[in-house]
């Protein structure tokens, strides 16, 4: 039976809210009301689903389970075994439903705006807002499917503050290339944020709720897009550019601490803040994409051959032409979409003994085409073993051309790394690239010369794997944690805080009052 709550929370989450970069602003004084947080709560850092982080780490947060026991890994998207093609989940019970639903059920008064790679929830005791301005819809496609519920509370938002500056468009569709196009970017996330934080204070204030959450996703659209402003060591950073510029992301989050201000300052002593920055932000070099054409070239024994296809001349033409140059010519471009933009993956899978899966741009995905699994499987399941031992070795052993370096940081198989029911549903090799310089060019014995001119995109900013957390709230000491929190544990800790059943979740709630697990 269900307790009446005699605490509320507050959360308060950065979609790939870079640690490093707060940390470093609020000691430089640039972040005062996430200083002021700090120095009284409980701190540490977070634990991501290895080498899946980025399409894994809300649903994990969501749900409170690991990949394996739910089979998300590129956020709501899924590789379709019959047709061999990428499509988005539905709910079913493939997906355990996330936290605040069972604390709805109790009873408890919830609010959630944003939340990751969630659908709207009809039936919430509360609200709900999705694709007021999140990174990618809830339900896919390239436009936001902004909604609530209650639907009056959509109206309400709208009179408040106005659309989603963007027009709900896609970071990446949206794509800013010249110095132009860049301010008015930051301008319109900047804009974004201002007016997410306007209608979220209108609804706190309100104080009819127990459970109350919300994501800024801005420095994610920002991180990816303009993370090369200030990185003298990024292949398009330009000294004119920054002067113009600034410091872009130091924008953002300077306009996110005044954000989380407009927010505390309407709770009380019984209520639980959580401020959290679930994955970082950096430089951007990936072999996503260009993976699937060393695949074929391990398939087939054959090294590398340049493709003389439309496709493939027109993305090189496209590709030199100048950024001012580009521009002008982006609306024809569009219409021809298919002709200039090679696809990123080979294709033809049904035939293939292996194939790139997408994972991330910090992760390349490879999967079995196996028997009893796939539907024109044709990989016995005893060669399951052989074959990824055989892959592991050869892609140990190509390097980047430009460096010498080798291209691959790590290998993980999903069985082992991330094992449960669900874990078929996951690539079955996950390879972390090699992030420190560009990988123009990869060669190895058996690909001969690659070039790196698959899957590329305009984003120069990617993922880094951790997060971390700020806690306040009763009973709670200003310590650090002496051991890294698992992202699973948020879900069990949000029932505790609100004296509710935790019903099996595998997580283990933070140490409010454990002392023994943390450190000064």
């Amino acid at each position: 039976m269900t307790k009446e709550p005699l605490t509320r929370v507050l959360f308060i989450g950065v979609d790939s809210g870079d640690k490093d970069l707060v940390s470093q602003w609020t000691t430089e004084g640039e972040l005062p009301t996430i200083a002021r947080i700090a120095e009284r709560s409980l701190t540490g850092e977070v634990t991501n689903p290895c080498a899946i982080e980025t399409g894994s780490v809300w649903p994990s947060f969501n749900t409170g389970n690991w990949p394996g026991k739910h089979p998300l890994y590129d956020g709501l998207r899924r590789f379709d075994r019959t047709d061999y093609i990428y499509t988005w989940f539905t709910p079913d019970d493939a997906v355990p439903r996330p936290f605040w639903k069972r604390l709805s059920d109790a009873g408890l008064k919830c609010a959630v705006i944003d939340a990751p790679y969630t659908f709207l929830d009809p039936e919430i005791n509360g609200l709900n807002v999705v694709d007021y301005g999140s990174h990618v819809p809830s339900r896919g496609g390239s436009v936001m499917n902004f909604a609530t519920q209650p639907p009056e509370a959509r109206q309400e938002i709208l009179d408040l503050v106005g659309p989603d500056p963007t027009g709900g468009a896609l970071c990446d569709d949206i794509c800013p290339e010249t110095t132009q196009d860049l301010i008015e970017f930051r301008d319109m996330y900047l804009e974004r944020m201002r007016r997410k934080a306007r209608f979220t204070e209108h609804f706190l204030k309100k104080g009819e709720w127990d459970y109350f959450h919300v994501v800024f996703t801005d420095p994610h659209c920002m991180g990816h897009h303009l993370w090369h402003v200030n990185d003298p060591h990024h292949p398009r950073y330009s000294a004119k550019q920054e002067a113009v510029l600034g410091e872009p992301l130091k924008d953002i989050y300077k306009e996110l601490d005044r954000s989380i201000d407009r927010l505390v300052r309407h709770v009380d002593e019984r209520t639980y803040v959580f401020f959290y920055c679930s994955h970082g932000i950096g430089p951007q070099f990936t072999a996503t994409g260009l993976l699937d054409q060393l695949l074929v070239c391990f398939d087939s024994g054959e090294a590398f051959k340049q493709p003389r296809g439309l496709k493939f001349t027109a993305k090189g033409i496209w590709d030199g032409l100048p950024v001012a140059v580009r521009k002008g010519l982006r609306p024809i471009k569009n219409r021809f979409e298919g002709v200039v933009r090679t696809n990123e993956m080979a294709g033809n899978r049904q035939n293939r003994k292996y194939f790139e899966v997408f994972v991330s741009n910090s992760t390349g995905g490879v999967r079995l085409n196996l028997k009893g699994r796939e539907a024109q499987g044709i990989v016995d399941r005893g060669d399951y073993d052989r074959i990824l031992s055989d892959l592991e070795k050869k892609l140990h052993n190509v390097i980047i051309q430009s460096t010498g370096e080798k291209l691959v940081k790590s290998m993980h198989r999903s069985r082992e790394t991330h094992p449960g029911e669900r874990s078929d549903d996951l690539p079955d090799l996950l390879i972390q690239w090699n992030k420190n310089s560009p990988i123009d060019a990869v060669q190895s014995d058996d690909v001969g010369l690659v070039p790196n001119r698959f899957g590329l995109d305009r984003r120069t900013g990617d993922h880094k794997p951790d997060g971390m957390f700020w806690m306040s709230g009763p009973n709670v000491k200003p310590l650090r944690m002496n051991r890294k929190t698992n992202v699973v544990d948020f879900a069990a800790t949000m029932h505790d805080c609100l004296n509710v059943d935790r019903g099996g979740l595998p997580g283990e709630p933070l140490p409010i009052k454990k002392r023994d697990l943390v450190e000064a």
